[in-house]
């Protein structure tokens, strides 16, 4: 990866941060006394399918 700060990220690696980024916030805002971890669950994993490609664009990559 190159470390060029100046340079825009895009496409999947874009993606998994901004994955990752949402379900940090909604652990922070919803795990809490009082909230159902299923309540938590389904709204992370909400957020995470909302970046990730349909499934005719998913690919393995088997060469790293």
């Amino acid at each position: 990866m190159d470390a060029n700060l100046q340079q825009l990220i895009t496409g999947p690696p874009a993606d998994a941060i901004c994955a990752g980024y949402y379900t940090s916030q909604i652990a922070l805002r919803l795990i809490k006394p009082g909230n159902s971890s299923s309540e938590s669950s389904y709204a992370i994993s909400r957020a995470t399918a909302a970046f990730q490609p349909p499934a005719s664009r998913r690919h393995i990559n088997t060469h790293d």
